[in-house]
């Protein structure tokens, strides 16, 4: 008897990126009947044109998810198997074809937007990354400033000429500028050592971004958004750094109150990159919804998607928040710096000022 494989199920994904399957499940024939080379015919016949009485059933196979999407991973899963009338094995082969095309073997298949989703997400996280480090060291200049500029007593100075307001709003823009061109610079010069020849190959091609998938929106709008959220980042961290800086006096009470703000950022962060995998879940709104995590999540979110117009409405969420933490930033300053006198002298209601006229007596002439 000539050892056959009793079933082959062959599964025709047609077109796939617009998710139309066809499933062709063909039983095939075998046995002492089968023709005298072995061979198997498709539609189950054997050699003289009948039906081989013996050959097993076909089986039932469907595709999960029941609803694919180009981001879906699909998987045949036999749910009724099927039946050998003579009992032998009955060995399952699973062939897939795009459009027409011959495609992988095996009871799973990445379709191109779940490939192409994973790919994305090395550069979201890579963005994600970078934008964190950079936020971190520099807007920590912001606070050190301030802190340098109160011991001097210059910031009361400034402050009695222009509004309070004003004053952080400059400082925060200005360090920003700095930060900008620092950037550029180190870029500039990181960059020119690295196209050296024979300089990429010493870190063993680790250091190469062009290995990076192209984001969704596509490389220069992504380098663009990429300074718009980095600036974000850096104007909400920033205000809060100004806000600690007009309740610490010394360098110890500084480190002391920024420590908190320096792991809630990094919580921050760590949340938004776990954020990346839920795409449309609710980690990923609420990382987009909160302020100070809204920067790396609709970074990430650049890189896997296409549509540009919800970072116009994100960075005008974020523009608000930055204006709001000035204002109470600058409020915070006001009530806690500038007061007159070393330790700041009390101001005295109109009934202590009556009561001190008195207790003086009548002023000569």
């Amino acid at each position: 008897m000539n050892t056959l494989a009793r079933t082959l199920a062959l599964v025709t994904a047609s077109s796939l990126c617009g998710c139309s399957l066809v499933f062709d499940f063909a039983p095939l024939g075998g046995g002492d009947s089968g023709p005298a080379d072995g061979s198997v015919f498709p539609d189950g016949n054997v050699g003289d044109g009948s039906v081989d009485p013996n050959g097993p059933s076909a089986p039932v196979v469907v595709i999960e998810p029941a609803t694919p999407t180009t981001s879906d991973e699909l998987r045949a899963v036999i749910t009724n198997p099927s039946v050998d009338p003579l009992d032998e094995s009955i060995t399952y082969e699973y062939g897939w074809t795009v459009d027409g095309a011959p495609g992988p073997t095996g009871e799973t298949v990445a379709a191109s937007g779940a490939s192409e989703a994973r790919a994305r997400m090395r550069t979201a996280q890579a963005g994600q990354v970078i934008l964190f480090l950079l936020t971190m060291l520099l807007a920590g200049m912001v606070l050190s400033n301030l802190v340098e500029e109160k011991a001097n007593k210059i910031i009361e100075i400034l402050a009695a000429a222009i509004p309070m307001d004003a004053l952080f709003l400059g400082k925060l823009f200005a360090m920003l500028a700095v930060s900008l061109v620092g950037i550029a610079v180190w870029t500039a010069a990181i960059g020119g050592v690295m196209g050296m020849p024979g300089i990429e190959s010493l870190f063993g091609g680790a250091l190469s971004l062009g290995d990076l998938p192209a984001p969704g929106v596509g490389w220069p709008l992504f380098l663009a958004l990429g300074v718009a959220y980095f600036a974000m980042a850096y104007l909400l961290l920033g205000s809060v750094f100004l806000a600690i800086g007009s309740l610490a006096n010394t360098v110890r009470e500084v480190q002391t109150l920024s420590m908190p703000v320096t792991m809630l950022q990094v919580f921050l962060f760590l949340f938004a990159t776990l954020a990346v995998a839920d795409r449309g879940g609710w980690m990923e709104w609420t990382a987009i919804a909160f302020p100070f995590s809204s920067p790396f999540a609709m970074l990430a979110r650049a890189a896997q998607d296409e549509s540009a117009w919800p970072h116009a409405v994100a960075l005008a969420w974020q523009a608000g928040w930055v204006l709001l933490s000035i204002r109470l930033g600058a409020a915070l300053f006001r009530t806690r710096v500038m007061k007159s006198g070393p330790q700041g002298a009390r101001r005295r209601r109109p009934w202590q000022r009556a009561a001190a006229a008195v207790a003086q007596g009548p002023r000569r002439a």
